[in-house]
């Protein structure tokens, strides 16, 4: 997972979106920039509609 500029990410992202994968689970948070890339299903509760996530990425038709 790399930044566009080429640098890569804070760990602490990289730690939370490959807990997300590995656990099917949406990531919360408000930093898409970072986290967008790493194939997570990115949830950003300022600007998505929670109506639009399911309570579970597994019976979700949103692709990584």
């Amino acid at each position: 997972m790399k930044r566009s500029r080429g640098h890569p990410p804070p760990v602490i992202d990289t730690l939370l979106a490959s807990t997300a994968i590995e656990y099917d689970l949406y990531l919360v948070t408000r930093n898409v920039k970072d986290t967008k890339p790493s194939g997570a299903l990115v949830f950003d509760p300022w600007n998505d509609d929670p109506a639009l996530f399911p309570l579970s990425p597994r019976h979700s038709r949103l692709r990584r």
